[in-house]
């Protein structure tokens, strides 16, 4: 929907490989979202959708090349 997208795709173009991370909402109900950008490689062992806490490898510090 490009009224929640305005730029579509280019942002995560320009991020290379990501890992976005939902943390749940604030009291005000407003999203809590980290985003992991540039990395090198992300982890196999995660998938869209999956839970992880904080011991989880999600990705690896790098060029996005």
């Amino acid at each position: 929907d490009r009224a929640e997208r305005p730029f579509g795709d280019v942002l995560d173009h320009l991020r290379g490989r990501q890992v976005w991370v939902y943390h749940g909402r604030t009291p005000d109900n407003e999203p809590v979202i980290s985003v992991y950008a540039h990395l090198s490689r992300v982890a196999e062992s995660i998938s869209v959708g999956d839970k992880v806490s904080n011991d989880v490898v999600i990705g690896f510090v790098g060029n996005s090349v």
